[in-house]
């Protein structure tokens, strides 16, 4: 994918796109409960994984995996597209500041 490509769907879909790989030509989409991975530029699905009981908000490059951000559960995915880890709670996930962006990954 091209520079100018990627800064416009970065910019244009930044609320739906949470990720972007611009090396590996792939595209990371959150819609409802599901995160979709998909080819690019010609869109064809990847994978397609149910990382959430009820809504994923984020997903989030950790080096050759994914964390997801759900509403009631935190996801490791596999490149693939397959559940590593998931870690649920009684209630929603969320930061007190909204406006941060922001996930911390300790071993």
């Amino acid at each position: 994918m091209n520079r100018r490509a990627y800064r416009l769907i970065r910019r244009r879909y930044r609320y739906i796109f949470k990720f972007v790989d611009r090396r590996a030509s792939q595209i990371g989409i959150c819609c409802a409960d599901s995160v979709f991975c998909l080819a690019i530029p010609t869109l064809l699905l990847q994978w397609k994984t149910k990382a959430d009981v009820a809504t994923c908000f984020e997903i989030f490059k950790y080096r050759s995996d994914y964390i997801v951000h759900g509403e009631m559960a935190i996801s490791r995915l596999s490149a693939d597209g397959d559940i590593i880890w998931q870690q649920s709670g009684a209630d929603i996930f969320v930061s007190t500041k909204s406006n941060e962006d922001k996930l911390c990954c300790y071993r």
